[in-house]
């Protein structure tokens, strides 16, 4: 019994010391560096175009999902979502016409 209680102490006070002893250092500051992956190349008039005219097309196949179902057109109209899809439809016809000039 001896044994084992100065066996226990002897865990304990190493354990505690080793903690004592960790170096706490504290991490260094994170420096951010311009990412050189980014696209070099932009996308011609268009590619610009297919890719709003897309986004319109994805508007129009969400609503219609949304018109299938009683309850899904119901929570649109109560967050709104018809009200956004019109106005992103606008600001979509908008650039288009833009980039068609």
């Amino acid at each position: 019994m001896k044994k084992l209680t100065v066996l226990v102490a002897l865990l304990v006070m190493g354990s505690v010391s080793s903690f004592a002893q960790e170096k706490k250092t504290t991490p260094e500051r994170i420096k951010l560096v311009p990412s050189s992956h980014q696209s070099q190349t932009t996308k011609t008039k268009a590619e610009q175009i297919k890719d709003l005219e897309s986004h319109l097309e994805a508007l129009d196949a969400k609503e219609a999902y949304i018109r299938k179902s009683p309850e899904e057109t119901k929570a649109a109209q109560e967050n709104g979502w018809f009200e956004n899809a019109d106005k992103q439809r606008k600001e979509i016809k908008a650039k288009i016409e833009e980039l068609k000039k």
